[in-house]
């Protein structure tokens, strides 16, 4: 079980459509639909998504990874821009569009709650990401093969160090706290005392029928 806090607002935007334009925005997801973490796209899938864009159809990375964790391999594909941070961050023509970010007061409230209850966390912030320590021991324990392809992400960046230790962060603008959970009644209560002004999100395993652990 894991668990995304990031501030509760959001944007919507409307735009009148010309009736003649039949070309398509879209968005594509990193990890398990790009490519596994760890991994390359395959030159198919490059290729069409080149051949889209060649069409007029416009492409957007859509990742709960800051732009900072999109990897020259994927970047270099060609996009017209993304939404980073699962909607921290918009970007379009290499222009920060929009930003949902929560000044640096939001990591001191929530912090000790998260460190109560959670096995891993992750601060990611407009400098990277910051890392708490992943017990060993539980992750010999977590079953790869079944974990939901952010864990698997979020494993991965520990395991590869692309990240700062949590005791480094500083007071960076914050877009989302990542925490990793053993156990579904620790997420309901952080869900319960972090009250209505955060959006909490949680995911289990790939599939509701294959355990993490095991």
């Amino acid at each position: 079980m894991y668990g995304i806090l990031s501030p509760g607002d959001g944007i919507h935007v409307r735009r009148k459509r010309d009736p003649s334009d039949m070309s398509k925005l879209i968005f594509f997801d990193i990890d398990g639909t790009l490519a596994m973490p760890g991994t390359s796209p395959s030159e198919e899938t490059a290729g069409a998504i080149r051949a889209a864009r060649a069409a007029g159809h416009r492409a957007f990375i859509c990742t709960g990874r800051g732009v900072e964790l999109v990897a020259d391999d994927i970047s270099s594909i060609g996009f017209d821009g993304g939404i980073y941070h699962a909607g921290g961050q918009a970007i379009l023509d290499g222009k920060l569009v929009y930003e949902n970010a929560s000044d640096p007061a939001m990591v001191d409230e929530l912090l000790p709650v998260i460190t109560k209850y959670a096995s891993f966390y992750t601060i990611e912030t407009e400098a990277g990401d910051f890392n708490s320590e992943f017990d060993p021991e539980i992750l010999s324990r977590i079953n790869l093969d079944h974990a939901n392809t952010e864990l698997q992400r979020m494993i991965h960046l520990v395991l590869t160090q692309k990240h700062f230790p949590a005791s480094a962060y500083r007071g960076e603008k914050v877009y989302k706290i990542f925490f990793f959970l053993e156990h579904m009644e620790d997420y309901l209560a952080i869900e319960k005392q972090i009250g209505p002004d955060y959006l909490a999100v949680s995911f289990q395993n790939m599939t509701s029928d294959m355990p993490i652990f095991g």
